[in-house]
């Protein structure tokens, strides 16, 4: 798995980088030279049987650190020294995890984000109205 998140000579990853999202599609100057010191290989531990391992997964060179599915598992379980995270997009629950010792929380899915952020583009410019750039937007 380490493998596959890098590229060779210490990894497998096939050298499409000018489609990597993270070389911002061709745009990061030297990212095949730099971008091992950017890469966070999270174990996703899903299953009874990951849990049984973490310790083992969380071993792995190269491995930084391990998280909990939390449609399957608390990221409370606390199985090993490395950080140990969960995703929601419930603020509330998020929150939660955080709380009781989640040391990060994914709260927003990149998809989601953007859609969001296409359909309020579509819908400031549909029917050939006229668009006022929202002033809290990234745009």
């Amino acid at each position: 798995m380490v493998a596959a998140t890098r590229y060779p000579k210490r990894g497998i990853r096939g050298v499409g980088s000018a489609l990597a999202r993270a070389s911002r599609w061709n745009q990061v100057d030297d990212y095949l030279l730099n971008c091992d010191q950017d890469i966070c290989a999270l174990e996703q531990i899903e299953t009874i049987t990951a849990t049984q391992n973490v310790k083992a997964i969380a071993s792995v060179e190269g491995v930084g650190g391990v998280f909990f599915g939390p449609a399957d598992l608390s990221a409370s379980m606390g199985l090993s020294g490395k950080p140990s995270g969960t995703l929601t997009s419930d603020w509330q629950l998020a929150q939660h995890y955080m709380s009781i010792g989640a040391s990060f929380v994914a709260v927003g899915i990149d998809r989601t984000l953007m859609v969001k952020a296409a359909r309020e583009l579509l819908g400031a410019f549909k029917d050939g109205g006229v668009a006022q750039k929202p002033t809290d937007s990234a745009y």
